[in-house]
Formats: structure tokens, sequence, C-alpha cells
């Protein structure tokens, strides 16, 4: 049986999230003595959060990762790529497993079955819904009416499990260089422009690269030639765990429903819904307006109830 570490980049102003992941991981795992919890800080504030929270008892090491201090828009993914890394270099378990701290789990024995796919795979993931966006930045004009969209079918680092192997020897540790692209003066943002690279990211040609924490996954994916499984969502309306889309879209929130609206996964049968993520916890944390993650963890808790119910009747 292999050791878990549960590695959390965490944002003081979303605790809650982290509370409620941590309770649920922990409950749903069928061993979870064998899992510990890092997290990552970026300053007093964050570490303050973690010792008034619920979490403070299971933590198992904190780990302090200076904040990017260029404002802008994509500062966030800058941190989270920061933490990530911070996260990586410090692991020692058998299994690395990075996740958002809105996540949760809606099924029983998930460290079982991210086990059972690492003995003949490098890592494994969640990927990227398929979504269209378009931007307004004024300092993007050029790229107004563009198509632009995030890779597709390969794990992305919202929720990633590794390898020890393959995190020292492939990655030695450092799963992506997103935050010195952008601190170096990058721009995001790259056209789909050959078959080849079409193939690699799972987009049309011309499109738009969108690029985020861990864009390099699936490049090195191909030169690496490295096995990986998928965990895929699930459109919205084609789930029975979340009723209602209003619960989750607040009207003048500032964030559109394709972002308000929680994601669904599938496990590794492909069929059956494996964890779920509220989605922009932190950019919603900050807001005044609701947008439903009571609804969000009442929901969860109760596709989990009966499912155990379903589990008890059948044996």
């Amino acid at each position: 049986m292999r050791t878990i570490n549960f590695c959390i980049p965490f944002v003081g102003t979303g605790v809650q999230y982290a509370e409620f992941l941590v309770s649920n991981l922990y409950a749903t795992a069928r061993h979870p003595e064998r899992i510990s919890i890092s997290m990552s800080v970026h300053g007093d504030a964050d570490m303050a959060a973690i010792k008034n929270s619920q979490v403070l008892n299971v933590v198992g090491s904190v780990v302090t990762v200076p904040p990017y201090q260029k404002p802008g828009v994509f500062a966030g993914s800058v941190n989270h790529s920061r933490a990530i890394n911070a996260l990586a270099a410090n692991s020692e378990a058998d299994i690395a497993l990075f996740s958002d701290y809105d996540m949760a789990f809606v099924g029983a024995g998930w460290d079982t079955k991210i086990e059972d796919i690492l003995e003949s795979h490098d890592f494994c993931g969640v990927a990227y819904p398929m979504i269209w966006f378009t931007t307004t930045l004024p300092e993007l004009k050029w790229l107004q009416n563009a198509p632009l969209a995030k890779y597709q079918g390969k794990p992305n680092l919202s929720f990633f499990a590794i390898t020890k192997k393959c995190l020292d020897a492939t990655f030695e540790r450092k799963l992506t260089d997103f935050d010195e692209f952008i601190a170096g003066g990058g721009i995001p943002f790259q056209l789909v422009n050959t078959h080849q690279m079409a193939a690699v990211y799972g987009l049309p040609l011309g499109s738009v690269l969108w690029l985020d924490t861990g864009f390099e996954l699936p490049r090195i994916i191909e030169s690496r030639k490295l096995a990986y499984r998928t965990f895929l969502p699930v459109d919205f309306d084609k789930q029975k765990i979340f009723p209602r889309r209003s619960d989750f879209v607040a009207s003048g929130g500032g964030i559109s429903e394709g972002f308000s609206l929680p994601e669904i996964f599938t496990g590794p049968d492909g069929t059956i819904p494996f964890l779920v993520h509220f989605k922009k916890g932190t950019a919603k944390s900050q807001q005044t307006a609701g947008f439903g993650f009571d609804k969000f963890r009442k929901c969860v808790e109760s596709y989990l109830q009966e499912a155990a119910t379903i589990r008890d009747k059948t044996g």
C-alpha cells in the first residue's frame, strides 16, 4: 500500500473550501491512515487562517511561497504555479496528489482507485472542459475576436496525481514554468498553427491555446511518451449531483455562468462520478455575491449518503 501526500495550494479567504475538502477526502478514502496533508501559504494571513481552522490538526506540513508582487489578471495563476512547484519539491510520498482546495470526492475509495491507475501510468488527473472563451483585455485587442481554449483531453494541475518516480525523474520535482513565463513578460496565448500542435493540445487549427499552470504537460507527455489517465468533465445538464443551476449563479456576481457552475468529473471507468469542483473558489470568496458553496457541500454530502445506502442494500 503506497503512501499519498495530498498537496493543497491554499488561499486564506477560501478556508471553508479547504476544511470541507480535507474532511471529505479522509471520509471517502479506503485507507486514510496512509494520507498526509501538505498546504502552501503566501503570507501571514493565510497561515493565520490555517491556525484558526478545522484543518490545523491534520496538516502535516505548510510551505511558505512568496507571492507574486506584480498586479495583473494572471497573478493568481503565477501564485498557483509557485505553490504547485513548492509542494512538489517538498513531497516525499509514493504518490503526490495536487488538488485545488475547492474540490470534493463523490465516491468511496478514491485513494485505491488512484493507486491502481498509477500501477501502470505515470500520472492521472482531470481534463479542462471544452469551453470557448474570448477576452476583452485592452492590452490584447488583437485577441478580442479570437477563439480561446485550454488544452483538451490530457490531465491538468487543478487535480493531478503522480508517482514519485515520475515526479523525480521526469520533472525533477518542478511541474510547471508558467510563473517564470509570466514574470518574464510572456503572453499566455499561442496560435495553434500546425497539425502537430493541434494533435498535442487537442484543439483545431486556427484556434488560440490559452496557457495556464501546467501548460507544458501535453508537450511533455508527447516528447517523453508518458502514460496517463484522464478524468473527463461531464456536462452540467447530464449529471445528478447538483439539481439546480440557479443555486450557483449569482446575479451581479461578476463571474459568468460558465465559471459559476460546478464541474463534475467521471472516475476511472469513464461513467461514474468521481470528483467535483466548486470552481473559481478564490475569486468567489473575495466577492460579496453568494455562489452557493453551502449548496455545493450539501449536494455532495447527500450524494455520498445516497450512494452509501445503495451499497448497504446491495451488499
